[in-house]
This record gives structure tokens, sequence and C-alpha cells, in this order.
């Protein structure tokens, strides 16, 4: 009897909690539709700072000094400094682009241009140069977390570099100030 009472109690138990013979379900499928925009970032350094060498300007040696002792009969007035005229400086980590242009391998085009000479205090400017090399055109964009690549992997050309060219074989020492280069990512 014991056993008969038990087996009702668990009959009644198990009808109590499961679902109804006749449960209804509905499902709908709906679409979804997003629109990502199209993100170009730059950020640069706010300041490039570069030191010529007595070297660059083709100065023998090391030090700011030479002195040169030739052959009688072999003196000329020729200038030595050979190279003052076109001296490349190249700058590392000028600046970084993020882009997600849907345009992918071929979303960036970089150019770097010279905006504003720098003068020194007699107001006299300093010819300065941006070398083809730092302008880059069909980089790859990689999305918002990784930067925009292209150009060669590291050095001269490649995304974040300028390299400057400076003729200082006319100009005086001394500081020269207040120039400055555009730096322009176009996407298609």
């Amino acid at each position: 009897m014991k056993n008969k009472i038990t087996a009702i109690v668990v009959a009644l138990g198990s009808a109590i909690f499961t679902a109804p013979a006749h449960a209804l379900t509905a499902t709908s499928t709906v679409p979804v539709s997003v629109t990502v925009p199209e993100v170009l970032y730059l950020r640069t350094i706010n300041l490039i700072d570069i030191t010529l060498t007595a070297q660059e300007l083709g100065l023998p040696g090391t030090g700011n000094t030479f002195v040169e002792s030739v052959a009688p009969g072999s003196f000329t007035t020729n200038s030595p400094f050979t190279g003052a005229d076109a001296i490349k400086k190249q700058i590392n980590s000028v600046y970084a682009i993020w882009s997600n242009s849907s345009a992918g391998t071929t979303a960036v085009d970089i150019t770097v241009d010279t905006a504003v000479a720098p003068k020194n205090a007699a107001n006299v400017a300093l010819p300065l140069t941006i070398d083809p090399e730092s302008n880059i055109t069909d980089a790859s964009a990689n999305g918002l977390f990784s930067i925009v690549s292209g150009g060669t992997t590291s050095g001269a050309g490649a995304v974040g570099s300028v390299t400057l060219e400076v003729d200082a074989s006319t100009v005086l020492a001394g500081s020269y100030t207040g120039g400055s280069i555009n730096i322009t990512a176009v996407t298609p």
C-alpha cells in the first residue's frame, strides 16, 4: 500500500510539472541591417626637431673644427663642403593612421609636403624639402585596431616616416624655427 501511495504521489507530481500536451511556439526571423561609418584617424607628433652635425655639412673628422694643411702648389679655394646642399634627415614615428576604409588594400594615400620653411632670427629661410619617398600610395587600411601599413616595412618610405632634405649650403649657423610640414591622408 505504501508503494501504491508513493507511485500515485510521483505520478501526480510529474503531471503538475510537465508542459501541457498542446504547447504553442511561434518564431519569426527578423533581418538586421548595420551601417558602419568609414573612419580615418591621423595622429602626428607636435614638433620635428632636428640637429645637423658638422660632419653632415661635410666637415671631416669629429667635432666642429678641422685644420687642413696642403702642399705648396696644391692649395685651392674649392669648398670642402660638397654635401651641405642635400642633407637627408629621416625622422621615424612622425605619424600614425588608422582607417577602416572599405577599399581595403588601396585605401590610403599619404602625402607629405612643405608648408612653411623654418627661418632664423634675421628672417632668412632654411631651404627644406620633403624627399619623395615620404609619400606613399595605396597603403592598406587594417581596421581600427591596427595602423595603416604600406610602403616599405621600415625606414625611408615606411608609413610614419618622413625624410626631410635640408640645403644648408648658403645659410648661417643658428636656430631656424617656425617651419612646418603638411601630412595628408586620403581614402578613395
